[in-house]
């Protein structure tokens, strides 16, 4: 779950990377491929009646975002989950581990040319959906992450480590200097750091579940709560709110979302052969529908943001500190009690 989330945080609570262009989002918001795969899956979702479900589905498999309801989407930044909305590295992620159960899972004790193939193949079809959806910067940043997770699987290292995204981090700074200044690239740096430092320190506060259904839902708990960590004073500073439900609802868009785009990725695959895809459509709009709804409960919550937050560059880094110190004496309990113990 660790090593997914790394991989699957890449924007914030919202469309971090719209109001500050990169030199990685292509000046053409699509090309011709595109333009025909969204077209047909919204029209395959509007003979459904699922018009609402649809421009979702659109929106986290190919990243056209324009047909959601304004109404909706404020639902989702309230909510504190419009991050899945925005195609990041949460849809990399998932669209990685889709293509990964085509590879051979058995690792061999040497490096064969097969292996070495199917490695490649992997790499090569995550920066083709980049490419096909468009380049957008938090899903670069998600490929450049897990292409340098495949290499160091190969050279059996530590795959999940702060090296890794340091060198990311260099690598797309060497190409794009000005990705520094880009909000998205804040946030998915902070995210994935606070993740690495304190999610075994949250996954330890209770006994490890014997249930792996329970064990998988505890450690998107602690993945949601690392996450927020990292990014909520970011969202603090840069739009003055903060939603206060978004951990929990993470818990609910999270496990959708890897229904919806999985499918998706199934619908884009068999969009040719039309009753294929009318049957696939079906469980995308539930899924979506029940996600919807969900996200429309959470925001009409009382106190669901808390508004009219300001916060300077000096009590932005107080407030950083605070939390990294109050984590490392977290961190040292933990360990403590586990030593103990």
């Amino acid at each position: 779950m660790l090593m997914l989330t790394v991989f699957c945080i890449g924007g914030g609570r919202m469309s971090m990377d719209n109001g500050n262009a990169s030199a990685w989002q292509s000046e053409k918001p699509s090309n011709q491929l595109r333009e025909a795969i969204v077209e047909r899956m919204n029209s395959l979702f509007a003979e459904d009646g699922a018009v609402d479900e649809g421009s979702v589905v659109v929106a986290m498999s190919m990243g056209e975002k324009r047909l959601i309801e304004r109404d909706l989407r404020a639902d989702y930044a309230t909510s504190g989950a419009a991050h899945v909305l925005a195609l990041s590295g949460l849809h990399i992620g998932i669209v990685f581990f889709f293509f990964k159960l085509l590879v051979p899972r058995r690792r061999p004790s040497s490096l064969s040319q097969w292996h070495l193939f199917g490695e490649s193949l992997l790499i090569a079809a995550i920066w083709c959906y980049v490419l096909l959806v468009g380049m957008p910067p938090s899903a670069v940043r998600a490929a450049t992450m897990v292409s340098l997770y495949e290499v160091m699987s190969l050279q059996c290292r530590d795959r999940v480590s702060l090296n890794v995204i340091g060198t990311t981090a260099f690598l797309m700074l060497m190409f794009c200097p000005t990705d520094i200044y880009n909000i998205g690239f804040e946030f998915s740096f902070a995210a994935v750091i606070s993740i690495i430092l304190n999610f075994k320190t949250f996954y330890s506060i209770v006994s490890e579940p014997s249930n792996r259904i329970v064990k998988a839902l505890w450690s998107m708990v602690c993945v949601s709560m690392a996450a927020q960590i990292g990014v909520a004073p970011l969202i603090a500073y840069h739009f003055g709110y903060v939603a206060v439900y978004s951990v929990f609802s993470s818990m609910v868009v999270v496990p959708c979302a890897w229904v919806i785009v999985n499918l998706s990725v199934l619908l884009i695959l068999f969009l040719k052969f039309a009753a294929v895809a009318r049957l696939i459509v079906v469980p995308l709009a539930l899924t979506a529908d029940f996600m919807n709804d969900c996200v429309t409960w959470f925001a009409a919550l009382p106190g669901a943001t808390i508004d009219n937050v300001e916060l300077n560059g000096a009590q932005l880094l107080t407030l950083y500190l605070a939390i990294g110190s109050t984590c490392l004496l977290a961190y040292r309990y933990v360990k403590h009690k586990t030593v103990k113990d």
